[in-house]
């Protein structure tokens, strides 16, 4: 494969982990509500590892926007030394305003949720007043940084260079700012993804939580890697079925092969994940032994090739 494919490559990684770190943010928001219904110390204790493991994600962003940047101005030899400092010119031009507010809003995001980490709930609180004293700051400091994870998707389409011909500032947003809100959804599903192969990963240090409440962290991370490619699944099979029942030659135009196979592997992952959100969580061998973690890598596994699929497939390469 040439130069430009392993670089897009990487780059959809990047993004991967960058939905993700979003994606973990209302989860963690919503576990901590969880943890005062019931199932406390198994919530408070998966919420910190959580917070863990999307305050790393998070740090890929950054790269993930450059890149996305980089990729735009068609840079077929980013790290040429002599070639570096030509990005960062029209970084801050009208044109890579979206890439520079989007960045800044990312790294407010990072700043925020870093805090939230710092102050994340503990199984013993010196007292209950204390207690919801930290909890009230915790979920602003998650509110926040939701908000400026959200910024980088709305500002990252912003028309900043000028608005499409034909569309007014108000029509021009509002399509911005829906697309941001339905991106922002669709991180859900990497979150929940990568959170299950992490929490099959740490399984054995839970050994001693009761099967109720693994269970019910199993399905709660799976409806939200299920939940947030399903809207995505089903308007592209829709729209697939409809489109070749009204073309015979639908099948002979050029993408539509990268494209089917693409969602067969975006399916295929829902449908591990699915297994594991109706699967009945009794007995120790569900988490021990096979289906819990083998569900989830493959799950992951089938979620990456369906973004793969689409480059590895397409029409020149």
């Amino acid at each position: 494969m040439t130069e430009p494919f392993a670089w897009q490559c990487f780059i959809l990684l990047l993004s991967l982990c960058m939905n993700a770190s979003c994606g973990l943010v209302p989860i963690c928001l919503l576990t901590l509500v969880i943890a005062r219904r019931g199932h406390a110390s198994f919530c408070i204790n998966g919420l910190a590892r959580l917070l863990g493991l999307a305050l790393v994600l998070s740090l890929p962003g950054l790269l993930a926007i450059l890149g996305d940047y980089a990729q735009s101005l068609a840079f077929t030899r980013l790290f040429n030394p002599g070639k570096a400092l030509l990005l960062l010119k029209p970084l801050f031009s009208s044109a890579g305003l979206p890439w520079l507010t989007g960045m800044l809003a990312w790294i407010f995001g990072i700043i925020f949720f870093f805090q939230a980490w710092r102050l994340r709930p503990r199984l013993t609180p010196p007292s209950e007043k204390i207690f919801l004293k930290e909890q009230r700051i915790f979920c602003t400091l998650l509110i926040l940084a939701m908000a400026f994870f959200l910024a980088t998707f709305i500002l990252r389409n912003w028309p900043f260079a000028g608005l499409p011909q034909g569309l007014s500032m108000e029509r021009a947003s509002l399509a911005v700012i829906r697309h941001g809100l339905h991106s922002y959804f669709m991180a859900l599903g990497p979150a929940g993804a990568i959170a299950l192969c992490f929490c099959a990963y740490l399984r054995n240090n839970f050994a001693n939580t009761g099967l109720a409440e693994r269970g019910a962290a199993v399905r709660w991370l799976a409806f939200w890697a299920f939940a947030g490619f399903l809207p995505n699944i089903l308007q592209r099979w829709g729209l697939f079925f409809g489109v070749s029942l009204r073309h015979e030659n639908f099948f002979a135009s050029p993408g539509i092969g990268a494209s089917l196979v693409s969602l067969l592997f975006l399916s295929l992952a829902c449908l591990c994940w699915l297994a594991l959100l109706l699967r009945p969580m009794s007995g120790k061998t569900f988490f021990a032994k096979s289906w819990f973690p083998l569900l989830s890598y493959l799950g992951l596994i089938f979620l990456i090739f369906s973004q793969f699929s689409i480059l590895m497939l397409r029409p020149g390469t």
